[in-house]
C-alpha cells in the first residue's frame, strides 16, 4: 500500500457531486467501508464549524467544501450503510452532529484506537502512523502542510481548486485515504488479536464524547465573586509584604532572607538548581515552628493565587459560551489534547483517561491546609432546578480491579480486613500494626501502589515513595 496511483478530487460543481454519488454507488459489496475526515475551524463541536468533510477509499479522495455542498454529505450519509474508518472518530462525528448529521456509531472503525491497542506506546498520530504502515512519505506531507498553513488559520484558508491553496483540500483527501489503507492494516490485527480491547476502546471513546457535548453547568455568578475576592487579597497580600518587610512574596530568595533574619528556622530543603527551597511544605514546617506572619501570608497568598488561576479564571474562560465546561476527555491517557493539535499525539500504556480545558479530574480538595479549595468543587452546580448534583467515589476501584485480576491473595485480605485497605498496606510493609489511617506512611503507601500499579519504573517509584533508587531497585 502506498500513495502511488491515488486519484484526488474537489466536489466543486454538479458534475462533481453526480459523479462522487456514482463513485460511491460503485463500492464493492466485499469492501465494505469508505474512509470520512473532517476540516474544521478549530476544535470544538461547540463553538467551531465544518469547512470541508472528505471521503475515499483506497486510492480515491473527494473534498467536499461543507458549506456550499453540504447537501453531498447528507445525501452519502442517508445512503451509505456499511462500514465508515476514521481516525480519532469521536471529534469528526461530534463536529458533524453539531452541524445535523449524525453517523451510525455502530457503523464506525477508529485507527487511531485501532493502532494505541496495538502499539500502546508509539504516537497515535494519524502520519505518524502512516508513515510506519501505509508509506513513509505521509510525515513529510503534514510539514508541507504546517508551513503553508504560516500563511493561514484553519478559518480563512481558502478552499480552491487550483492554486498554492489548493494543498488544503488536497491533503483533506489524501488524509482520508492514509486512513482507509490504514485500517487495512490495523483492523484485521486487531479484531485477530485483541477484539474485546478494540471494542470497549470504541464503546467507550464514544460515551467520553457525549460527556464532553453534554458538560458541567458552573455557576458564573458565584466564580466571578470568588475569583475578584481572590484577586484582591493577591494584591493586598503584595502591598502588605512590601510595606512590613520590603519583599515581593513572589520572590523566594528574598523572603527566604527576611525568614532567616527574623527567626531561627534552618532552611536546608534545596531545589534542583541548588538554591533553597520555599515550597508548601516548607512554608508550612516555618509556620507550625515559627508562626512568623510573613511565612503565613505567603503561602496563603500562593495558595489564592493557585486557585484563582488555575480553576476559577479557567473556569469562567470556558464556560463563557454556554455557562458549560466542556472538557477534552483523552480516552487512551497521554496528553488530554486532542489529535488534531501537535500535543495530542500519545496515549499511555495504561490506558488510563486524562482530561484538560479544564482538567476535572484534579481538582483540589479541602484540607487543613488549604480550607478554601472547596470554593473550587462548589462552582459545579446542577443543570437546573430539575436536576441533582450527586458526588460519588469508587471505594479504592482501581486497587481491587488489581487484586482480582492477579488473584493476589495477600491483597484479597486486605480488602477483607475490617481496617482500610491502605492502612492495612501500610502495616503490613512497616510491620506496624499502630498505624491509623491520617499515619503520613499510609499516603506514602497508597501513592507508591498507584505509582507501581501504572507502570513507574525505580527512579519514579523512589521519588513517590520518598526512599533511595537503591531502596526502591531492591524493593
Amino acid at each position: 500500500m502506498a500513495l502511488e496511483g491515488t486519484e484526488l478530487h474537489l466536489v466543486d460543481s454538479v458534475d462533481e457531486a453526480f459523479a462522487l454519488m456514482r463513485w460511491l454507488g460503485e463500492r464493492p459489496d466485499q469492501l465494505g467501508a469508505i474512509a470520512l475526515d473532517t476540516e474544521s475551524t478549530g476544535l470544538s463541536p461547540e463553538r467551531d464549524r465544518v469547512r470541508l468533510v472528505q471521503v475515499s477509499d483506497d486510492k480515491t479522495g473527494w473534498a467536499i467544501p461543507f458549506e456550499r455542498w453540504g447537501g453531498v454529505v447528507e445525501e452519502i450519509v442517508r445512503k451509505w450503510r456499511k462500514r465508515y474508518r476514521m481516525h480519532n472518530a469521536t471529534f469528526d462525528v461530534s463536529m458533524l452532529d453539531s452541524e445535523g448529521i449524525s453517523i451510525p456509531r455502530h457503523l464506525v472503525d477508529d485507527t487511531r484506537l485501532a493502532g494505541h491497542v496495538l502499539e500502546p506506546t508509539e504516537s497515535t498520530a494519524l502520519k505518524n502512523q502512516a508513515s510506519r504502515h501505509v508509506d513513509a512519505r505521509a510525515a513529510s506531507l503534514q510539514r508541507a502542510l504546517d508551513e503553508f498553513m504560516t500563511e493561514w488559520t484553519w478559518e480563512t484558508v481558502p478552499i480552491e481548486a487550483e492554486g498554492p491553496a489548493s494543498i488544503y483540500w488536497q491533503y483533506g483527501a489524501l488524509d482520508a485515504i492514509l486512513t482507509f489503507q490504514l485500517g487495512d492494516v490495523h483492523l484485521p490485527r486487531v479484531r485477530a488479536e485483541a477484539p474485546r480491547a478494540y471494542e470497549l476502546e470504541l464503546g467507550v471513546s464514544f460515551v467520553v464524547s457525549n460527556m464532553e457535548r453534554r458538560g458541567t453547568k458552573i455557576d458564573r455568578e458565584y466564580t466571578q465573586r470568588y475569583s475578584t475576592l481572590f484577586l484582591e487579597f493577591i494584591e493586598q497580600a503584595e502591598a502588605w509584604c512590601n510595606q512590613h518587610y520590603g519583599v515581593n512574596p513572589g520572590s523566594n530568595q528574598k523572603v527566604i532572607e527576611v525568614l532567616q533574619r527574623e527567626t531561627n528556622y534552618e532552611f536546608s530543603v534545596r531545589t534542583d538548581s541548588g538554591a533553597l527551597s520555599l515550597d508548601k511544605d516548607v512554608l508550612r514546617d516555618v509556620i507550625r515552628q515559627t508562626g512568623h506572619p510573613l511565612a503565613e501570608t505567603v503561602l496563603r497568598r500562593r495558595q489564592m493565587q493557585k486557585l484563582q488561576s488555575t480553576y476559577l479564571r479557567r473556569f469562567l474562560e470556558y464556560s463563557q459560551w454556554d455557562g458549560f465546561l466542556h472538557p477534552n476527555i483523552n480516552s487512551v491517557g497521554g496528553s488530554g489534547k486532542k489529535t488534531g493539535s501537535a500535543e495530542g499525539l500519545y496515549g499511555v500504556r495504561t490506558g488510563r483517561m486524562s482530561m484538560d480545558q479544564p482538567n476535572l479530574q484534579q481538582l483540589p480538595r479541602r484540607s487543613e491546609e488549604n480550607a478554601l479549595a472547596i470554593i473550587v468543587r462548589n462552582c459545579v452546580v446542577p443543570r437546573d432546578e430539575n436536576h441533582i448534583l450527586l458526588m460519588s467515589d469508587f471505594d479504592q476501584i482501581e486497587m481491587r480491579v488489581l487484586a482480582h485480576l492477579a488473584q493476589d491473595e495477600a491483597m484479597r485480605q486486605a480488602f477483607q480486613s475490617d481496617v482500610d485497605f491502605f492502612t492495612q498496606m501500610a502495616r503490613n510493609i512497616f510491620q506496624d500494626e499502630t498505624i491509623v489511617k491520617k499515619d503520613p506512611r499510609r499516603q506514602t503507601t497508597k501513592n507508591s501502589g498507584y505509582a507501581k500499579a501504572y507502570g513507574a519504573g525505580p527512579a519514579k517509584f523512589a521519588l513517590t515513595a520518598g526512599i533511595t533508587l537503591e531502596e526502591a531497585q531492591s524493593f
